[in-house]
């Protein structure tokens, strides 16, 4: 049960589109406990689940935008999942560099050395620094 209230709170947290009802520190607050969902998340995005759920409205959307859109389907599913993914990373580093600790500055220099897109390594950059010299 504890799991899934984590589990929860940090995806309100990384899917938030204005962010203005306290997710942020909603999983700030959960300290440690978070840190692994919170590395998961960083190092792999959203979850198979969340990704085939995107990719079907995705597809629903482009299907209805048909005649104005000037991008196959393949293309506009795959922009918007990239930017999806982005997301989660950019704010998993943000909350982990919130939280601190041993583990979660080992999940951002490990996410450090992939090659995720420039704005996600931005993040992770800004993220180490943030949690400063060990």
């Amino acid at each position: 049960e504890r799991a899934a209230e984590i589990r929860s709170t940090i995806i309100a947290w990384l899917e938030c589109d204005e962010c203005s009802e306290g997710e942020l520190e909603a999983v700030v607050k959960l300290g440690q406990a978070a840190v692994p969902t919170l590395a998961a998340s960083l190092r792999e995005g959203p979850s198979p689940a969340r990704r085939e759920q995107l990719r079907r409205h995705l597809e629903e959307s482009h299907a209805r935008l048909k005649d104005r859109s000037r991008t196959s389907a393949a293309v506009y599913v795959q922009r918007y999942t990239e930017n999806l993914e982005g997301l989660y990373r950019v704010r998993a580093a943000r909350a982990l560099s919130l939280i601190g600790g041993p583990v979660a500055r080992q999940a951002l220099e490990d996410a450090q050395r992939q090659p995720y897109r420039d704005d996600v390594k931005q993040s992770i950059e800004a993220a180490l620094a943030r949690l400063g010299k060990p």
